[in-house]
């Protein structure tokens, strides 16, 4: 156990603390065990863990913590008289009798000790066969779980594809808005080994209840993995949950929704991130029936690597970056053909991308013909969000030529592309919707020698 580690599960526990002194025994228990998950050899967690138990009446429960803490602390009062309390309303009447005494002879408050060894006399003269009424199974409290209270339309249930994933309970158009959330907590872009320390920042800052739905978050770097560069379990679940901000600060966040969506290289929602709202946003890129899981593609590798690379290397650098083998429909196809056919055209699309920056940066070096080609492959492989790239530039080309008829073809196609919906939520949204009623008001439009695109569709 390293002193990070240490360090972060005592943070854990005085949010703890702070929701049991509110009152929010759920919260509390959760924090608790998450601490005792990240340093089990501390006796304190386990005890503080078995109050929060014996609030929640989870007997069997508050029983095993306190249970834990003899085993580690052999005389320990407090532990002694909670797992008298627990064994009480357990009827275990003669163990319940043994801690309590216990607790009295190792100098604990006689008259605490007393009244309950009275109680636990009472109840046992007036014990009846109904069900103990015990909590410990109870999984209602689990805050990890995603409510439809809390996202509409949304549900989490296994998934074939990776352990549990998020699933539609209802229809969602092309271009339905499908989640938004602000950022749980947000750190700079920094090197490597700074970013541990700004993690441990943030979560400092965060609530109770929003330090509980962190830590619920997944963990892809298991035991002592990435121990050099993630010394402590935050950092873990961080890395393994963050998403790339957009901006010149490159911020990096943890969205508590958006992380549960497992990742595919063809995913059926696009994503953006509003800086005017501070909000994550997911769209629907093709229609979503109800009870099908919903995807987005994790960008921890660059996007046109992920977008132009053949599926061993992204299976590849998906192992490499968070220890998952992708099982996604694209990467599971049976044929042998598909996948080459697949891999063949990422491999081209990354040719398009690669001969779209030997050319002028600016949109007038841009061609068209390499625009339409890039949408089509980027169509096929399901990858939405870079032929919106694509006709957008490929409507700013237009508009920079003066051809208008050809520009507004381009700006159809983006809303046939992605709905109404959809657009109505893309970044800096007012202007790209000006844009596309009006493309002459481009920057850049008209400036162009006069060149007619007509020839060049989609379709």
């Amino acid at each position: 156990m390293t002193k990070n580690s240490f360090d972060v599960a005592k943070l854990v526990k005085e949010k703890g603390n702070e929701a049991f002194e509110a009152k929010d025994y759920v919260t509390a228990r959760l924090l608790y065990s998450k601490a005792m998950e990240i340093d089990p050899s501390q006796y304190i967690y386990p005890l503080n863990s078995a109050i929060a138990n014996l609030k929640l009446e989870r007997w069997r429960d508050a029983e095993s913590n306190a249970t834990a803490v003899l085993e580690m602390v052999p005389d320990n009062l407090k532990a002694l008289y909670r797992r008298g309390l627990a064994r009480t309303e357990l009827r275990q009447w003669s163990q319940a009798r043994q801690d309590i005494q216990a607790f009295i002879d190792g100098g604990g408050c006689s008259a605490a000790g007393h009244a309950v060894l009275d109680t636990i006399t009472r109840f046992e003269a007036a014990s009846t066969l109904d069900p103990i009424n015990d909590r410990s199974n109870d999984s209602s409290e689990a805050s990890e779980k995603l409510s439809p209270d809390d996202v509409s339309g949304l549900a989490i249930r296994d998934s074939k594809v990776a352990g549990q994933g998020v699933f539609a309970t209802r229809e969602f158009k092309k271009g339905d808005t499908i989640l938004r959330e602000k950022p749980l907590l947000t750190i700079p872009l920094v090197r490597f080994r700074d970013q541990p320390a700004h993690v441990k920042a943030a979560l400092r800052k965060l609530s109770p209840k929003n330090t509980a739905r962190f830590l619920s978050l997944d963990n892809t770097h298991p035991g002592d993995c990435c121990a050099d560069r993630l010394p402590h379990h935050a950092s873990k679940i961080f890395d393994s949950n963050m998403i790339m901000l957009p901006g010149d600060n490159g911020d990096i966040a943890i969205c508590f929704y958006a992380a549960r969506f497992n990742h595919s290289c063809a995913p059926n929602t696009w994503h953006v991130f509003e800086t005017t709202t501070g909000e994550f946003r997911m769209f629907a890129t093709r229609p979503i029936r109800e009870g099908e899981e919903i995807f987005r593609e994790y960008s921890y590798a660059s996007t046109e690597e992920m977008h132009c690379s053949p599926r061993t290397w992204r299976q590849a650098e998906l192992q490499r970056l968070l220890h998952f083998t992708c099982a996604c429909a694209l990467c599971v196809l049976p044929d042998t053909a598909a996948v080459q056919a697949s891999d063949a055209r990422r491999v081209q699309l990354g040719q398009v991308f690669g001969n779209l920056q030997k050319e002028k940066s600016a949109i007038q070096g841009m061609s068209l013909t390499l625009l339409v080609e890039g949408m089509r492959m980027s169509r096929k492989e399901g990858i939405l969000d870079v032929a919106l790239v694509f006709m957008a530039l490929a409507m700013a080309v237009c508009a920079h030529h003066s051809d208008w008829a050809s520009a507004k073809y381009w700006a159809e196609m983006i809303t046939d592309e992605f709905g109404e919906g959809g657009l109505e939520e893309v970044q800096d949204s007012e202007d790209f919707r000006k844009y596309l009623f009006q493309p002459e008001l481009l920057p850049g439009a008209g400036l162009g020698p006069q060149e007619d695109f007509s020839g060049i569709r989609l379709d």
